[in-house]
C-alpha cells in the first residue's frame, strides 16, 4: 500500500493545480513543497526497488504522475507577482521545452518499468529527481 501513496498524492495535487489553472487562481508554495518531498520519497522508493527481480508496478506511475503535477504547476499563476496574473511558464526560470522533455522522459520511464523493470526503476529515480529539482526552481525569481 505504501507504494501507491506517491502516485495517489501527486495525481491529486496535480488535479488541484489543474483546477487552479482553469479557475485562474493561485496558491501558496506549500503544496509544491510537499509535492517535492513526495517526489523525493518516490525517488528513494524507486531506488530501493532496483535490487528486486521485479520492482513493484506502482513505480510505473511515479514519474508520469510527478510530471503531471509539475506541468499543471508550470501553468498556474505565480503568487509572487500578484495582483498581476503571471504564470510560472511566462518567461520564468524553467523553459517550456525543458518541461516537455521531462514529461516525455517520465512517460518513457513509466513504460520501462513494465518492459525492463530494473532499468525502469533507475530511470524513474533519475526522472523524479529532475522533476523535484525543476519544481523547486520553478518558483525562483
Amino acid at each position: 500500500m505504501l507504494w501507491w501513496i506517491v502516485p495517489a498524492f501527486l495525481l491529486t495535487a496535480g488535479l488541484y493545480e489543474l483546477v487552479l489553472v482553469v479557475r485562474g487562481a493561485t496558491e501558496p508554495d506549500t503544496l509544491a513543497f510537499v509535492a517535492i518531498l513526495v517526489m523525493l520519497l518516490g525517488t528513494a522508493l524507486a531506488a530501493l526497488s532496483i535490487p528486486f527481480e521485479r520492482p513493484v508496478r506502482a513505480i510505473s506511475f511515479y514519474a508520469p504522475s510527478a510530471a503531471f503535477f509539475a506541468l499543471a504547476r508550470f501553468y498556474t499563476y505565480d503568487a509572487y507577482f500578484l495582483p498581476t496574473l503571471r504564470r510560472y511558464a511566462d518567461d520564468g526560470a524553467v523553459q517550456p521545452a525543458w518541461m516537455l522533455l521531462l514529461a516525455a522522459a517520465a512517460l518513457v520511464a513509466g513504460v520501462l518499468v513494465w518492459r525492463l523493470p530494473r532499468t525502469g526503476a533507475v530511470a524513474t529515480a533519475v526522472v523524479l529527481a529532475f522533476l523535484a529539482g525543476t519544481t523547486a526552481v520553478m518558483g525562483s525569481h
